[in-house]
């Protein structure tokens, strides 16, 4: 099959988005032939990577100017959004000229992965397939109380934006022409039903993991339980991850006379309050912030620990958390969103989040029967690695790929005549 696909971010050297778009074609061209727009800023590093091992069936055609990045975090997003609708407006024209030539049987957009700004490629009289696609969650209002000032001021602009976007013309356009879309999670599924979507919804986590990072992560040997129970969290470190609550449950595990150590690795708008928390509470010897790990760093620190705990209200495919389940530790996260529905499916410990006081109490309830079962708990996060391993893997993100395929093939003569 001749497929069309929109990656504006792609890149085998880097994280998040890029990372996610590269994977996305790597798994598509196993069984397609595949031409890929992506932005120019990614030029060069694809272009390298291909020039040591090359993709077959696939094309690169890079659309837009190159460009620096901006220093600080948050005008840096910004940034990316407003060059992002630009190069979402000029794209068209390109797969048009693109389509004429080639007659794709396909057009399908896999990044930007966010729905707020939906694809535009739908204009091509192909069925159009989107995803994986996410950001549909929200931090609960029970949990605003518990925000800075920063983050709740962010996460209420968030929510008005997502209103102002689900009533927009371009969205509701893009939700009619859709053929098939795949959802990076149960919550993003639930969302686009409430919005009127008619078409075939498929889940499709939005990351996968190679074999080699598989035995890369795979830990050596199950630790023997001695020495203070090792908790790790990393990422962004930001109001909706709710460290600022895994760190007041701690304080009562530690009320309890347990021995554990804390390991909050990463850059964000919320260390300077967590760190005045961590001083208030007592915990400066129990509880380390510490910048990001990397490599081969990362990988041993979470080898060296017990349990990721962090409890996140909103995620798409929560990587952080994923890796360190195939590296062996147990997982503790609040019940919600993308990290409550892996947790429920694959094992850990996904904790009940109706209030801030219920979610506090039953991470240290959680964390204190950990304490006193270690080895039960190794061995279970041992179980746990080989459920993420077989789950998230290049062959399932592309059968899953093949079925929307499928299914918008299938749909688009029936949906184009409904709108003519």
């Amino acid at each position: 099959m001749k497929v069309l696909i929109l990656a504006y971010a792609c890149s085998p050297e880097r994280g998040s988005e890029p990372k996610v778009g590269w994977d996305s074609v790597v798994a598509i061209a196993k069984n397609h032939h595949c031409w890929v727009v992506t932005s120019a800023k990614f030029k060069k590093e694809i272009e390298s990577q291909l020039a040591v091992e090359p993709l077959a069936n696939v094309h690169f055609i890079y659309h837009g100017p190159d460009f620096k990045w901006i220093g600080n975090g948050l005008l840096a997003r910004v940034q990316t959004w407003l060059l992002y609708k630009r190069w979402q407006a000029s794209v068209v024209s390109v797969a048009k000229r693109l389509h004429e030539d080639i007659e794709f049987d396909v057009v399908h957009h896999v990044t930007l992965t966010a729905w707020r700004m939906p694809p535009r490629v739908w204009r091509l009289s192909v069925p159009f397939v989107w995803g994986p696609v996410g950001g549909t969650a929200e931090v609960p209002k029970q949990f605003f109380s518990q925000l800075s000032l920063t983050a709740r001021s962010f996460e209420l602009a968030r929510k008005f934006h997502t209103t102002l976007n689900i009533h927009a013309s371009g969205f509701k356009k893009c939700l009619r022409e859709t053929s098939a879309l795949l959802g990076a999670n149960e919550e993003t599924k639930a969302f686009f039903v409430r919005q009127g979507l008619s078409a075939p919804v498929l889940i499709l986590p939005a990351v996968y993991f190679s074999s080699t990072r598989v035995h890369e992560l795979k830990r050596p040997s199950i630790d023997k339980g001695t020495g203070p129970l090792r908790l790790f969290a990393g990422g962004t470190l930001q109001g909706s991850k709710g460290i600022s609550l895994a760190i007041r449950a701690l304080a009562r595990v530690r009320e309890s006379g347990l021995d554990f150590h804390y390991t909050i690795a990463g850059h964000g708008p919320e260390i300077g309050a967590l760190r005045e928390l961590i001083r208030n509470l007592g915990l400066s010897q129990q509880v380390e912030l510490v910048p990001p790990f990397t490599g081969g760093a990362y990988v041993a620190q979470l080898h060296a620990s017990d349990v990721y705990l962090m409890p996140s209200f909103r995620e798409t495919t929560p990587v952080t958390l994923l890796e360190a389940m195939l590296a062996g530790c147990y997982p503790v996260v609040a019940d919600i969103s993308a990290p409550g529905e892996i947790v429920r499916e694959l094992g850990g410990d996904a904790i009940s989040c109706e209030s801030v006081q219920d979610l506090v109490c039953n991470l240290a309830k959680a964390v204190s029967r950990i304490c006193r079962n270690r080895k039960e708990t190794n061995e279970q996060a041992s179980l746990i690695a080989e459920h993420v391993a077989r789950k998230y893997q290049i062959e399932t993100y592309a059968d899953v790929v093949d079925k929307a395929y499928k299914i918008a093939l299938a749909q688009y003569p029936t949906r184009a005549c409904k709108i003519k």
